[in-house]
């Protein structure tokens, strides 16, 4: 049953955080492709219904999964300036996954919208929270209010700058 959860953990998080992707991808190129844009900045895709610059996929990336991965980027460098996953360890959690789903895990990623590549991510990412929570001896929250605060964190992005309060809001309490 733990191994369930834990599966099941890792694959709600990463289908929420694949949607967040594929809606940017699809609301960047609706928006943009319908808006012809003459400006002279880097140019990721053209097409003849216009062109999709770097400026305005960031600016449309930010809009819809800004905020969930802007955390875990910021996240992840926190943790691992202080903690270290091995790939050993990240191997032996995928068999226990790849085991527990038998003949249909491949399907199950799949279905999720995953690689195993992006699934390796994910797993890594949760052993690196789980090993700095373990060394620490303190909750994520207080973990990561400690980290931010170490390490003078500071969002520049008006748009983002809420993202991280949650960690010095529940420190506080």
């Amino acid at each position: 049953t733990g191994q369930r959860g834990f599966v099941r953990l890792f694959f709600y998080e990463r289908v929420t955080y694949m949607k967040k992707l594929r809606y940017v991808a699809f609301a960047s190129s609706l928006f943009l492709l319908a808006a012809c844009n003459d400006r002279e900045q880097d140019i990721i895709v053209t097409s003849s219904l216009g062109d999709i610059t770097k400026e305005s996929f960031y600016d449309e990336m930010i809009a819809i999964a800004g905020p969930s991965m802007l955390e875990q980027v910021v996240t992840k460098m926190l943790l691992e300036e202080s903690y270290s996953v091995s790939e050993e360890d990240v191997d032996k959690e995928l068999e226990v996954l790849k085991q527990s789903y038998g003949d249909t895990f491949d399907q199950t990623l799949e279905a999720n919208g995953m690689t195993e590549q992006s699934l390796r991510q994910n797993i890594y990412f949760s052993l690196l929270r789980d090993t700095a929570v373990k060394e620490s001896g303190k909750s994520f929250d207080e973990l990561m209010y400690d980290l931010l605060e170490e390490h003078d964190v500071q969002v520049e992005d008006e748009a983002l700058q809420h993202v991280l309060d949650k960690y010095t809001q529940s420190a506080e309490q």
